[in-house]
């Protein structure tokens, strides 16, 4: 599998532990954030890197959401500091 760029990480192989697999979602979200300081990003991802990326924006290691297939999650970055605009949006979805 290649991502539009051409390059391919196995997001998580089966030896590794959450502390590596969180490790790798917080350099990604750096890379990201540093090469688009403002306007919108669109990140599209597992369940599993929704979430950990939530407890790394929000800073709270205990924070847990509930990630439906294909849900829309929002956040903006206003006076310093993450705001959650809306989490597991599906309205899209309706009248599948």
């Amino acid at each position: 599998m290649e991502t539009v760029d051409g390059s391919y990480t196995e997001a998580m192989p089966a030896h590794r532990d959450y502390r590596a697999y969180r490790s790798q979602v917080a350099g990604a979200l750096r890379d990201i954030l540093s090469r688009h300081d403002d306007g919108t990003i669109l990140i599209i991802a597992h369940g599993g890197t929704i979430g950990t990326a939530f407890r790394l924006l929000l800073g709270s290691d205990t924070f847990t959401v509930n990630v439906g297939n294909t849900t829309l999650h929002s956040l903006t970055w206003n006076g310093g500091q993450w705001h959650i605009e809306y989490i597991d949006r599906w309205a899209h979805l309706r009248g599948l």
